[in-house]
């Protein structure tokens, strides 16, 4: 879930320490002041100005009764504070990020590659005082980032949801993050959607996925293949909860997997490796529907044996409408867990750190029970160990934020970067290998790894890292981009030279330096192309391209009735080359080509008309498209 505000009013604002006590750790709990409190929102972590003190981006509801005050705000970190009684906080300096929205979700990612973080939000603006003249309905809102940490608003026609949740993952493996939305769109409907990037832009594409609601979607690579999967969670429109697995085979196609996990609304998911046997495992919370109390809060974890996922037994004291959350608090290189929501559909409340003790998770710090709840881990004072930030509505139905200072004495050592990088590129696919990092607390099978990738060397304006690209400091608390494998996959890259390195991460989220840094080359003459279907056509054709016109990437189908030579080019309207896409012999079937507007030195063509010509034996097609900037 998450949560936004209004637009750019700044003002300072000052959390005091108060120390809370629990062994063997301790706590400092640090009480925000004229900040808003918030719930039925979200909450990040996440360095935007890059001055090496996290911020915090929130959104939410911020009255405990109607009207509501929905609200959305940066907060830039200031450093500590010493007060004269001897007691010490945190400055932030606050300021509104647009318009304010509760019920909802948003995500951060740098969607234009420019080297700084943008953000998606959605959610509602209705505060319950005017069911009458305002109706509920959803809305999204995408804002540009700046070096200062400061966002402008964008336009979009992205679909507006609430009580839904927001994602990214790059699912088609070409090293930009891909958008998924899904929520209700209004009272009546649920809906999703799901959106290729192209360069800062946001493309519609076909929707492998069930649409859900009141619920949580989170990707991660679970079956180690070098692609991102997704764990999706929610209620259907007929009112009928699941919980679905969908497996990527790495070129955006996936199919959903039959595992009997327990249909969850008002459900969080996370993935995190507790056990340490390098495969993600997945804790789940949530409501189910019961004959005699009408929903019953579940709390279960998924233990992933290599890529088969199965209930673990664990037993934990259930919650809904509520948060999960995997980290290392006491950095011995277990993961520990986090678990807040509510007990009932009531007032109950429930809050509890589970310590990983040889992987039995066993209940060892009370925090806030709080429902409608967000909670993430983040290192806020910058001294290697989690720190916390929770979000939600308290036991008298308050909006709630507290954050913990984490007072361990336990030495977080930084991990090894890995060493022995290799690229190998076939075809326009590209496979990075490297060499396992190292560290004294973590395992070498449950570290995870960060790639960065550039068109220079030291840049990643091809695979953003949310890493300082001098030090490796991470200015996002979470798993790195490639996940546990020691490999990753990519594709559809324009022909052109390439810089990457690595750097690992352990399950506190502290990340080695960068490794030393390798090079590839993607060779020119071609877009990525990639047989769709295993069935013989009855002919060879070259169907029309879509989308005709196009901006940014045009997808050209075509099918061979036999074995062929294939040659398919794309000229101008003079009958000039001006890229070759495919020159190769292929088996027959149904295949596709892209085409991203660029010629043979892959430099920008201008806007016009172009001609598709296919020559495959004796077989000569042509179609036309239109390139519209």
């Amino acid at each position: 879930m998450s949560l936004r505000l209004p637009a750019f009013a700044a003002f300072a604002f000052v959390l005091f320490v108060t120390p809370l006590r629990a062994q063997p750790f301790t706590f400092s709990s640090v009480k925000p002041v004229s900040l808003n409190e918030l719930e039925y929102g979200q909450v990040v972590f996440f360095d935007f100005n890059r001055d090496g003190m996290l911020d915090l981006l929130a959104t939410g509801n911020s009255a405990n009764l109607p009207p509501f005050v929905p609200r959305a705000y940066v907060a830039l970190s200031q450093g500590a504070f010493n007060f004269a009684d001897g007691s010490e906080g945190l400055v932030f300096s606050e300021r509104a990020l647009g318009q304010g929205l509760w019920q909802s979700s948003l995500v951060v990612a740098d969607f234009d590659l420019d080297g700084y973080v943008d953000v998606v939000v959605s959610g509602r603006i209705h505060n319950a005082a005017n069911f009458e003249t305002r109706p509920l309905e959803g809305i999204t809102h995408v804002y540009r980032g700046s070096a200062s940490g400061s966002f402008a608003p964008v336009s979009s026609e992205l679909l507006g949801i609430y009580g839904g949740s927001v994602s990214t993952a790059d699912i088609d493996g070409d090293g930009d993050e891909d958008l998924f939305i899904t929520g209700l769109r209004t009272q009546e409907e649920i809906a999703a959607a799901l959106y290729r990037n192209n360069d800062g832009t946001f493309e519609t594409i076909p929707l492998p996925f069930e649409p859900l609601a009141m619920g949580d979607a989170e990707w991660a690579d679970i079956d180690n293949d070098g692609d991102l999967d997704l764990a999706l969670s929610g209620v259907t429109e007929n009112g009928v909860p699941k919980t679905k697995v969908y497996r990527n085979d790495g070129l955006g196609n996936f199919t959903e997997d039959r595992v009997n996990i327990p249909g969850l609304l008002f459900s969080a998911m996370d993935w995190g490796d507790y056990d340490n046997d390098g495969d993600l495992d997945l804790a789940l919370s949530g409501a189910r529907y019961h004959r005699t109390k009408y929903f019953e809060p579940v709390v279960q974890v998924w233990r992933n044996q290599s890529g088969q996922l199965s209930n673990s037994g664990i037993e934990i004291p259930a919650v809904l409408d509520g948060d999960v959350a995997w980290g290392d608090y006491d950095s011995d290189g277990g993961l520990d867990l986090l678990v807040v929501g509510s007990t009932d559909v009531r007032s109950g409340r429930s809050g509890r750190l589970y310590r990983n003790e040889e992987g039995n998770l066993v209940p060892r710090i009370a925090v806030p029970g709080v429902a409608a709840s967000n909670a993430v881990w983040g290192d806020y004072d910058g001294d290697n160990d989690l720190d916390l930030v929770v979000t939600g509505s308290s036991v008298n139905i308050n909006p709630l934020m507290r954050l913990y200072r984490n007072d361990s004495r336990a030495v977080n050592k930084v991990p090894v970067a890995p060493s022995g990088l290799e690229a190998h590129e076939d075809d326009g696919v590209v496979t990075l290998d490297w060499q396992a990092g190292a560290d004294e607390e973590t395992p070498a099978a449950a570290l995870n790894y960060n790639i960065r990738i550039g068109t220079a060397a030291g840049t990643d304006n091809v695979m953003p890292a949310y890493s300082d690209l001098s030090t490796g400091r991470r200015l996002y608390p979470t798993r790195g981009n490639a996940g546990i494998q020691t490999s990753w996959r990519l594709q559809s890259l324009p022909a052109g030279d390439y810089f990457w390195s690595v750097q690992a991460i352990d399950q506190s989220f502290v990340a080695s330096s960068w490794s030393e840094e390798g090079s590839f080359t993607v060779s020119a003459g071609g877009g990525k192309l990639t047989s769709v279907e295993n069935v013989v056509p009855r002919s060879t054709i070259l169907d029309v391209g879509y989308p005709n016109p196009f901006n940014e990437r045009v997808t050209i189908p075509f099918s061979l009735d036999a074995p062929s030579t294939v040659e398919i080019s794309v000229y101008n309207v003079l009958g000039s080359l001006v890229k070759r896409l495919v020159n190769d012999s292929l088996e027959p079937g149904n295949h596709q080509v892209q085409w991203t507007g660029t010629d043979e030195r892959n430099m920008p063509v201008a806007p016009g008309l172009y001609m598709v010509r296919m020559n495959a034996g004796a077989a000569h097609h042509v179609q036309h498209l239109t390139l519209i900037r």
